[in-house]
C-alpha cells in the first residue's frame, strides 16, 4: 500500500541579505545618515552654491583626472527651479549610499578617479529623469547644474509600443541593440508567450482543440471565430458552451447564436464585456489601457506578451486597484514632444538604479522594481463571479475567488519576513556581465556605456519559472521540494509513505492558478 502526502509547509529562510532587495539590475537605495541639509557630504555642508570646485587628492596629469576632486552644484527642473532630496552619486556606485540635495537644490560631492573610464556624477528623483555630467580630464571649473526633467503624470494613449526584438540588433530602435542579453533571456520566458498561450486564448473564447467528431462527442459545436493574434483572418474551431467571452456577454456564443469572436458578428450582438484577461496578459495593446478585449492584441502586442517597453513604463503600482495595466500597473507613456527626428517623444523608461543618465534612454528612478509588491501587480487577483447574475459563497469567499494568491502566499511567509523579494529567486543575479548592456567593459565605463555593476545590480530577465532551467543551475523545483520516503513491512505487505514538503519556496507549492497541480508519481517494483 502506498500512502502520500503534500505538505506546503514554510522553508526557513537562509537568505536576508540586503543584495537580495536588487532586481532587474536595480540596487537598494538607502540615504546616507544626515544627508540634506547639513548632511554628510551633501548640500548642506555650508559650501554655497556659488563656492568654487576644488580638487581634493592630487593633481592628475595632463589629460587626466585626478585621483579624486570635489564637485559642487545646484540640481533643477527643466524650468530652473531647484529641485530638493535629489539622489546626487557618482555614477558607478549605486551601491554606495546617495547624497541628497538641499532645499535650494545644491550638492557637494567627492568624485574619485578608478583608474578607467570616465567620472561623473549623476542625480536622480522619482518623477524625473536622471541627468549627469562627466569630467573626462579634469575637475570642473565652477559649479555645474544637472538639469531633471520631470516626467508628466499622464499617460499618453497614442503612444507607439517599442518592439524589444528578439537579440542584438543594429537598429537601436530595439531593446536587444544594448541589452542584447536582457533581451535573449526575456525571448524564452513565459512572459513573452503570455498572450498567445493557447490555453489562455481557448479559455477566453470558450473553445477546445477537437476535430469535428470529437467536437460534438464532447458536446461541442463548429463554429467561425478570430485565429489569435489576427483581427481578420476566421477560422472553424470547437465552442464547448463557456468561457469568458460568451460568459461575459449573453447576446453572443450561445447555442443558436455566432460565437463571440466571429469577425460577421452583427454589431448589436458584439460583445461589451471583455474581462481582464489582457490587462496582464496583453499589457502592450496599442491605445487605452485597461479592460481591453485579448482579441485586440495583434502584432509584437500580441507575439510579445509582456515586453520591455511596457514593464518599463510602469511608473508606480497601486495595489488597492485590480490587477495590470489600467489598475494596479500604472503606466506613463510619455507625452512630451521630442526634439529628435527619430522619435515623436522624449524617451522615457522607469527602472531601479539611480545612475542611468544616458539621454537616450530618459531613465527615470523607481525603486518598486525591486521589491514583490511590484510583481503583485498581476500575481495577486480575487475574482468575483464572472457570470452576470452569480455570486460567490461570502463565507467561503469574502472577498473574491483566490484565482492567484501568490503574492499573500509570500507575505506570510519566512522569505518575506528576511526581505527576500520575488526577484531574488526568479531574476538570479548574473555573475557573468559588465553591467546591463552587452558591449559594456570597465575600460569604456561612461553615461552612454554605462558603469560596471555588481552581480545583484544585474538580474537576469528569463523570469524563471518551476520547470525552466538556467545554466548549471538547477531547477526551482529541485530546491523546492523535499521528499522523503518511509517503508515498512505490515502483516506481509510492504507499506510506503511518501511525502513532499516544501523547503525551498517563497511561496505555497502549487501557486497561481486553482487549475495547476503537484502531481506525485509513485511506482513500486519486485525483485524477488
Amino acid at each position: 500500500m502506498i500512502r502520500s502526502s503534500l505538505s506546503r509547509s514554510w522553508a526557513h529562510a537562509s537568505v536576508g541579505l540586503a543584495a537580495v532587495l536588487a532586481a532587474c539590475s536595480g540596487d537598494g537605495t538607502a540615504t546616507s545618515s544626515g544627508t540634506g541639509a547639513g548632511g554628510n557630504g551633501g548640500a548642506g555642508t555650508g559650501n554655497p552654491i556659488g563656492g568654487s570646485t576644488s580638487v581634493t587628492t592630487g593633481s592628475g596629469g595632463l589629460g587626466e583626472p585626478p585621483p579624486a576632486f570635489e564637485v559642487t552644484g545646484i540640481v533643477v527642473d527643466e524650468d530652473g527651479n531647484p529641485v530638493a532630496d535629489a539622489f546626487v552619486l557618482q555614477g558607478g556606485k549605486s551601491h554606495e549610499p546617495p547624497l541628497s540635495t538641499a532645499a535650494d537644490g545644491s550638492f557637494t560631492i567627492t568624485l574619485t578617479y578608478p583608474g578607467f573610464g570616465i567620472p561623473g556624477v549623476v542625480a536622480a528623483k522619482q518623477g524625473y529623469r536622471a541627468a549627469g555630467e562627466e569630467f573626462p580630464f579634469d575637475a570642473p571649473d565652477g559649479p555645474v547644474t544637472l538639469v531633471l526633467d520631470r516626467v508628466e503624470d499622464a499617460d499618453n494613449t497614442g503612444y507607439e509600443w517599442l518592439d524589444p526584438g528578439e537579440g542584438y540588433d543594429r537598429s537601436t530602435a530595439f531593446c536587444g541593440h544594448c541589452h542584447e542579453v536582457f533581451t535573449e533571456e526575456w525571448n524564452i520566458s513565459g512572459h513573452r508567450h503570455a498572450a498567445e498561450n493557447h490555453k489562455l486564448q481557448d479559455l477566453y473564447a470558450g473553445v477546445s482543440e477537437h476535430d469535428a467528431a470529437s467536437c460534438a462527442a464532447a458536446g461541442g459545436q463548429l463554429k467561425q471565430g478570430l485565429t489569435p493574434g489576427d483581427r481578420t483572418t476566421a477560422v472553424m474551431k470547437c465552442y464547448v458552451g463557456g468561457g469568458v467571452l460568451p460568459d461575459l456577454n449573453p447576446s453572443c456564443g450561445g447555442p443558436a447564436q455566432l460565437s463571440c469572436d466571429d469577425p460577421a458578428l452583427p454589431a448589436a450582438n458584439a460583445p461589451t464585456s471583455f474581462g481582464a484577461c489582457a490587462d496582464c496578459h496583453a499589457p502592450g495593446i496599442e491605445g487605452a489601457a485597461g479592460g481591453r478585449s485579448l482579441h485586440d492584441a495583434t502584432g509584437f502586442g500580441f507575439e510579445d506578451g509582456v515586453f520591455c517597453d511596457v514593464c518599463h513604463k510602469v511608473s508606480d503600482i497601486d495595489l488597492t486597484l485590480p490587477p495590470g495595466v489600467g489598475g494596479r500597473l500604472i503606466l506613463r507613456r510619455p507625452t512630451e514632444p521630442s526634439q529628435a527626428i527619430t522619435s515623436d517623444f522624449k524617451p522615457l523608461y522607469f527602472g531601479p538604479l539611480l545612475d542611468v543618465p544616458n539621454a537616450f534612454m530618459g531613465a527615470a528612478y523607481q525603486p518598486d522594481f525591486k521589491e514583490a509588491h511590484f510583481c503583485a501587480g498581476c500575481h495577486q487577483q480575487k475574482q468575483a463571479a464572472l457570470i452576470p447574475g452569480d455570486a460567490l459563497d461570502p463565507a467561503r469567499w469574502p472577498d473574491g475567488l483566490d484565482v492567484h494568491s501568490t503574492y499573500e502566499e509570500w507575505l506570510a511567509g519566512p522569505y518575506a519576513a528576511s526581505g527576500t523579494p520575488c526577484q531574488f529567486c526568479h531574476m538570479p543575479a548574473h555573475y557573468d556581465m559588465n553591467n546591463t548592456i552587452g558591449t559594456s567593459s570597465p575600460d569604456n565605463a561612461s553615461i552612454t556605456a554605462g558603469y560596471p555593476r555588481p552581480p545583484e545590480d544585474i538580474r537576469s530577465h528569463r523570469f524563471l519559472a518551476p520547470l525552466d532551467t538556467y545554466g548549471d543551475a538547477p531547477r526551482l523545483i529541485d530546491t523546492a521540494l523535499f521528499t522523503s520516503v518511509g517503508v515498512s513491512l505490515n502483516g506481509g505487505e510492504v507499506e510506503a509513505t511518501v511525502s513532499l514538503s516544501n523547503i525551498g519556496c517563497g511561496h505555497a507549492l502549487p501557486t497561481g492558478e486553482p487549475m495547476r497541480a503537484l502531481v506525485l508519481r509513485v511506482t513500486a517494483e519486485g525483485t524477488g
